[in-house]
């Protein structure tokens, strides 16, 4: 008579499969424990942004401003985006105090040629620079409580009143790229200057 074969099979219990279940909520419900225990910061200060902030930038919503190459090349620069945005400053511990201050940011697009141009302004109070960005790579910015660096100039036959001048001093030599920026409060961008000298400017 041949032996019987047994085949061995194995169960999971609901014991072990509950403590598995367990073992992987700990560090969650530990976690939401420490985080439910930590006191809720403080907003100390509320910075916002004046009217005459808000109009350091003309760029409306929507709206093309149109610019011409040095080479007599016409475009359109489109405002994409203008908003209020409602930030805050970061914090380092759980607990700690926070201010919250408003930044106007505006961004604006071409395609041809690829012109990317970003602006933010935050209260003087908070942050007295404003930043300007162009193609998410080269850095500008300009002190909005200083006075213009030119009351008049004349820019492609057109002056111009109380304009900024703005250098980028990481600008690369080796390649084409915008190393100074003309710029007002009425106008926006005046004239953008490259490394080659050639100029894009605002349309008269």
């Amino acid at each position: 008579m041949k032996p019987q074969k047994f085949v061995k099979q194995v169960f999971f219990s609901p014991y072990i499969e509950l403590k598995a279940k367990t073992n992987f909520i700990k560090p969650i419900l530990l976690v939401a424990l420490l985080t439910s225990c930590c006191p809720d910061g403080v907003e100390t200060n509320k910075y916002s942004l004046t009217e005459n902030e808000k109009g350091l930038v003309p760029y409306q919503n929507n709206k093309n401003v149109a610019m011409v190459y040095s080479s007599g090349f016409a475009f359109n620069l489109h405002t994409e985006q203008r908003t209020i945005k409602l930030n805050r400053t970061e914090t380092h511990h759980c607990g700690d105090n926070y201010s919250t201050y408003e930044s106007l940011y505006v961004k604006m697009q071409s395609d041809t040629p690829e012109l990317n141009i970003e602006i933010e302004v935050t209260p003087a109070e908070y942050h007295q620079s404003a930043n300007f960005t162009i193609n998410q790579r080269y850095y500008f910015g300009f002190n909005t409580s200083y006075e213009p660096d030119f009351k008049n100039l004349e820019v492609n036959g057109i002056d111009y009143e109380n304009v900024y001048l703005m250098e980028n001093q990481f600008s690369e030599s080796s390649i084409i790229s915008p190393k100074e920026v003309l710029y007002n409060t009425k106008h926006g961008v005046i004239q953008i200057t490259m490394t080659n000298n050639d100029k894009i400017n605002l349309e008269p």
